[in-house]
């Protein structure tokens, strides 16, 4: 179980925040609009999250360049 930055416990943390010290979940990520924002203390952890959130990306990069 990691601590959350909401203070909350999960084992679904995918990020690191340096500033606050803290884990962050995907929801949390969006949440706090830490990718929006180029969060400089946004560390991200070795876990499939960031693999599939990148083919999501690039598919869509795909399907609009195609059309």
């Amino acid at each position: 179980m990691r601590r959350l930055i909401d203070g909350n416990e999960s084992e679904n943390a995918v990020a690191y925040c340096r500033s606050k010290k803290a884990f962050l979940t995907p929801k949390l990520i969006k949440l706090h609009k830490c990718l929006q924002i180029q969060c400089t203390g946004l560390m991200k952890l070795d876990c499939k999250y960031w693999e599939r959130r990148q083919k999501r990306k690039d598919a869509k990069k795909r399907k609009k360049n195609d059309s």
